[in-house]
């Protein structure tokens, strides 16, 4: 009996990544401020930032991502905090449940949309177009560094 559920999970899983790709809700970018979350950490290594915030993780590798100083008063705006970006995850994979039941035509499809709502692990960075952290460096200007939202675990 495990087996079998093991092997229908894994099919639902197949099943659910081939159509997932087929459904289109538009991405937007996120700009997180690091400084907006009183649990943070920034790690340094050879080409590279790990920004822990609220046990997030986010990297910047020098050679993969871009980087640029901007005003605060340029994206003060567009900045969110950490929970707020989870809140992002949850709104797009809403949307995405919501196309993809549109488009089921039967039964079995429409079960798979629980799978798109509530996955067992998020790849945050497909949810959304970019990623972005910014840190300030003081009252004026700080640096928006591009990154990856990676799975974490304390």
């Amino acid at each position: 009996m495990k087996k079998l559920l093991f092997v229908y999970t894994i099919y639902c899983l197949f099943f659910y990544s081939i159509s997932y790709g087929q459904v289109q809700v538009e991405k937007e970018s996120l700009h997180i401020s690091y400084d907006e979350c009183e649990e943070r950490d920034k790690i340094k290594d050879k080409g590279s930032i790990r920004f822990i915030l609220c046990s997030e993780s986010f990297l910047y590798k020098a050679e993969n991502h871009s980087k640029a100083i901007l005003p605060y008063n340029q994206i003060k705006d567009s900045l969110i905090t950490v929970h707020e970006a989870k809140k992002k995850v949850k709104e797009y994979l809403e949307k995405v449940a919501k196309e993809f039941e549109k488009q089921a035509k039967n039964d079995f499809d429409k079960e798979i949309t629980s799978y798109i709502k509530n996955p067992g692990t998020h790849y945050y960075n497909s949810y959304f177009n970019k990623v972005y952290v910014y840190v300030r460096e003081n009252q004026e200007v700080g640096t928006l560094y591009e990154v990856s939202w990676e799975f974490y675990i304390e």
